[in-house]
């Protein structure tokens, strides 16, 4: 373990588990950015549709659909989705430490989970067939990111 994880462990424990969209470009791209700026290593995302790795971390009792509908943060017992799940990213990375102050300042986190919800509603992506609306031509869960 190198000395930023050591930092990064002992500031917040165990890291983030972030279950995404792996279908999603958007959701992917996302994940890369995210990971490329996590320099204490306290990101372990999760392509959602890979049923094995989602039991692995033992997230597998998380629901399927809402998994599909936005990303999840999970951190100890606490399971964060949406705008909520995106400040637990942003808390981890210290790049966007001085933002996140104004994540939690009013009216932000209102208008925050509308565009959020705006983002996660109108993404152009295949999903699982059993999303309404997706389509069965889905990336296999080990797909590159």
């Amino acid at each position: 373990m190198g000395i930023l994880s050591s930092i990064g462990q002992s500031l917040f424990g165990d890291p983030a588990l972030v279950l995404f969209d792996g279908n999603c470009p958007f959701c992917r791209r996302t994940i890369r950015f995210a990971s490329a700026l996590d320099v204490f290593d306290q990101l372990r995302p999760i392509n959602a549709l890979d049923d094995q790795a989602r039991a692995d971390a033992g997230v597998g009792h998380l629901d399927f659909n809402a998994l599909m509908r936005a990303m999840h943060v999970v951190t100890g017992e606490r399971v964060s989705a949406g705008y909520e799940a995106c400040r637990v990213v942003a808390q981890r990375l210290p790049f966007l430490w001085p933002a996140v102050p104004f994540l939690y300042l009013w009216p932000v986190p209102s208008i925050g989970r509308r565009v959020y919800r705006q983002v996660a509603e109108s993404r152009r992506c295949t999903t699982h067939p059993s999303i309404p609306g997706s389509d069965s031509k889905a990336l296999s869960p080990n797909s590159k990111l």
